[in-house]
Parts: C-alpha cells; sequence; structure tokens
C-alpha cells in the first residue's frame, strides 16, 4: 500500500504515473519505485504529458470500479445494434458510459456489465430495457 504523503510523479522509463521509491519521497532526483528510472514530478510535466497521466489515472478508476469495456462501436458491434442506439441505451441509463477528454480528443467506453445486463434483458424480455415488447393488437 502506498503511503499517503508519497511523492508521484510520470516515468518516461515505465511510461506512466509512478510513486517515488521510498528512501527518495523528500529528496530531489526523485526515482521510480517500479523501476528505478529517473521520476518528473507531477508539477513540471509538459501539458501533452500531463493529459497522458491523467488518462492512465481515468483509466486505472475505470478498470477499479469494474466499468472497463468497448468502444461504442464495439459495443454496438457486440449487441448487434446500431451505434445511434448505444446513444439511446446511454441517455435511458441502460448502458454505462466512461469518458476521458483531453483538447480535440475524447476516449469513451462502454461498461461489460452493463452490456451484459442488456443482452440479458434482450433474451428475456426481447428488449435492451428489460421491459417486455408490448405488441400491438
Amino acid at each position: 500500500m502506498k503511503a499517503k504523503n508519497a511523492m508521484r510523479g510520470w516515468c518516461d522509463y515505465c511510461g506512466g504515473l509512478s510513486h517515488a521509491a521510498p528512501q527518495e519521497a523528500k529528496a530531489a532526483g526523485l526515482t521510480c519505485q517500479v523501476c528505478g528510472g529517473p521520476l518528473t514530478p507531477l508539477s513540471e510535466l509538459t501539458e501533452e504529458e500531463k493529459a497522458m497521466a491523467d488518462m492512465q489515472a481515468w483509466f486505472a478508476k475505470v478498470c477499479r470500479s469494474d466499468v472497463n469495456g468497448p468502444s461504442p462501436t464495439m459495443a454496438a458491434e457486440e449487441l448487434g445494434c446500431s451505434r445511434s442506439m448505444i446513444d439511446r441505451l446511454v441517455e435511458r441509463g441502460i448502458l454505462e458510459k466512461s469518458e476521458f477528454r483531453f483538447k480535440d480528443r475524447t476516449v469513451v467506453i462502454i461498461s461489460r456489465r452493463s452490456l451484459a445486463k442488456a443482452k440479458e434483458n434482450r433474451l428475456r424480455t426481447g428488449n435492451w430495457t428489460g421491459h417486455p415488447v408490448r405488441r400491438g393488437s
């Protein structure tokens, strides 16, 4: 477990966020706890490096909270529906969407657990939402 006040930074060797080695947490010339490479403090990162660090932190959070999964296009392929249907299912709260934005770029994923629930609903009721399909008389 990491100490709450452990220094964090970007390791060029690991290519990601890392904590400083414990013996150097307050020293200059921080080194990565994982590989021993030089660690750049978060406050000294360029805008692009900061975005990469933020995206890695976002994705780690997505994975820890069990909402990782495919892109909306791949989710549509998996469900056998249109891409616009994925957007409608997200709007209705059927599918969980996680999003990371930086400048003009966006990364969007749909959680595997919500895809599984939608598939289960479709098999059970004939509808993605879980409500039975009403047929006209």
